[in-house]
């Protein structure tokens, strides 16, 4: 009998599991995405754009350069047979041109190095650093890279290329870590806990300095918190999920001010997440209720929205985390849709490098 069943799997057979293969792996990946016609902005013409879509980014084909080898099989059969594709992404982090994607269903960190044209990833590597279900990312100035680990209740630290480093905490001090920032003035790290509804803060250097917070729905005080951000004013934004809130604090956790209420209309949270700060002060808020970013200034007005449901570029499926580069770039995690939607905020920031590139031609 095994023999017979070398000898079939070596002439037909062969050919069948190719085909089985490959019919797998083109389930698995998620089709190109359309080319859109014109640009897609926010708000729609007359008025001036404030938000437009860049592209979307979901696979490590998007970036790599292919080899020669590659090439020649991708002819034959197809770039889709080979190459990593996002199929849950949860946190997002971008930082001196490195885009980082905290995969959860496959439970790494995809990290996509948009100078270099490079891929690789965090966390994947048996051991201590290994990865279960990482949910926050952040990176410091140094390159170091902080990952929230809700599956192990532990925040992992790497170095750039990936090299794990250490922990953050232990896991009987952690019920469920979520969100993570980075203050690189003051060397700290804030590391939001959904399931003790407090901020915990430790220095770079793996030391516990104190926590933030406590159960309840008083100022100060947090009810799931999701997501947190840091901004170069050393303010704390803070992602008061049940709260439906958006709470802003000083660097030690003081109050200063708050936004938000449940509900569905304009400046009102269905499932508020991911939460940043573009060069402007304008306040970036998540909902993966509503499938949209709104965006507030700094007295929690609404100033405009932009995504909504669907498949479409510029489109979001239950968004979550989001980050925004020294570009106003924004990065926002895509879970339902696999990918990492890429908009650009118009602002003073961007007229001035696109007149500046006018001047130099």
């Amino acid at each position: 009998m095994p023999r017979i069943y070398k000898q079939h799997l070596g002439k037909s057979g062969f050919f069948i599991l190719l085909i089985f293969c490959l019919l797998i792996s083109y389930a698995c990946v998620s089709p190109p995405e359309p080319t859109p016609q014109h640009d897609i902005v926010w708000p729609k013409p007359p008025d001036e754009p404030r938000i437009k879509w860049v592209r979307g980014l979901r696979s490590e084909l998007q970036i790599k350069e292919a080899s020669t080898q590659e090439k020649i099989l991708d002819a034959f059969l197809g770039e889709q047979r080979r190459g990593f594709s996002l199929m849950k992404p949860y946190g997002v982090f971008s930082a001196n041109g490195t885009i980082y994607a905290a995969e959860m269903l496959a439970g790494i960190v995809a990290a996509f190095d948009m100078k270099a044209k490079d891929f690789y990833f965090i966390g994947s590597e048996k051991g201590p650093g290994k990865l279960s279900r990482p949910t926050g990312i952040a990176a410091d100035k140094d390159g170091r890279v902080y990952v929230t680990d809700s599956g192990q209740n532990r925040v992992m630290v790497y170095e750039k290329g990936g090299r794990y480093l250490f922990s953050l905490g232990t896991a009987k001090q952690f019920g469920k870590p979520s969100g993570i920032a980075v203050n690189n003035q003051l060397g700290r790290i804030y590391i939001t806990d959904q399931k003790n509804h407090k901020i915990y803060v430790f220095s770079k250097n793996n030391e516990y300095l104190f926590e933030i917070g406590k159960e309840g729905n008083k100022d100060g005080e947090f009810n799931a918190p999701t997501h947190i951000f840091v901004d170069s004013k050393n303010k704390l934004y803070v992602t008061d999920s049940l709260n439906f809130r958006i709470q802003i604090l000083d660097s030690n956790g003081t109050f200063i001010s708050k936004f938000g209420q449940i509900g569905d209309g304009l400046g009102m949270f269905a499932r508020p997440r991911g939460v940043a700060v573009d060069s402007e002060d304008n306040i970036y808020v998540v909902d993966a209720a509503f499938a949209n970013v709104q965006i507030f200034d700094q007295k929690g007005n609404i100033l405009l929205f932009f995504g909504g449901s669907g498949w479409e570029p510029g489109k979001l499926l239950f968004p979550a985390g989001i980050s925004i580069d020294e570009e106003d770039k924004i990065y926002v995690a895509d879970e339902f849709n696999k990918k990492i939607n890429i908009y650009q905020y118009m602002g003073n920031k961007y007229k001035q490098s696109i007149q500046g590139k006018a001047n130099q031609q």
